[in-house]
């Protein structure tokens, strides 16, 4: 049993070693009400990315997207898309032609507004980099919460307020 483990150990290390992430940056933000805000979405890096694509999901009554720029890790020529996947996600696709780069570096800045009052999460469901052999590589993908820093008001004055706790 000790062999096996180690066996399967001593296989699963350079994987573990080799493990990607695409982060958010930053993970946390607050913005104002209708404030226009960029996230940059970031790998720790590949030897041999040619291209990658992810899908972001957004709370649609919160934020609002307004587009995407490539980030340092697209060179030209390069091919890249970025367009809403229903009311609530963002479908990000990229490729660099005949050419691979390696990490770590910005995939793309991602571009929205806030147009509601509250907090939301982005997360990632889905990942995918491919290496120029066309290989897969399903990095660990992270989220971020963007929060909106406006305070609800009250409209009552403070004789009201006041009646209200006598």
């Amino acid at each position: 049993m000790k062999k096996f483990a180690l066996a399967l150990l001593l296989l699963l290390a350079p994987m573990v070693a080799n493990a990607t992430t695409v982060s958010v940056i930053p993970p946390d933000t607050t913005v104002a009400l209708n404030s226009e805000f960029t996230l940059t979405v970031a790998t720790d890096g590949l030897p041999d990315l040619l291209a990658f694509q992810f899908i972001y999901h957004y709370d649609p009554t919160l934020l609002e997207f307004l587009g995407a720029e490539p980030g340092n890790l697209l060179t030209d020529p390069y091919v890249f898309w970025a367009y809403p996947c229903g009311p609530d996600s963002i479908w990000y696709d990229a490729a660099n032609l005949g050419h691979s780069v390696s990490g770590p570096g910005v995939l793309v800045y991602l571009h929205f507004r806030t147009i509601g009052m509250g907090q939301s999460w982005i997360t990632c469901p889905y990942v995918d980099f491919r290496d120029s052999h066309n290989n897969k590589t399903f990095p660990t993908c992270g989220s971020a919460r963007v929060m909106n820093d406006a305070l609800p008001t009250w409209n009552s004055t403070w004789g009201r307020v006041k009646v209200l706790w006598r």
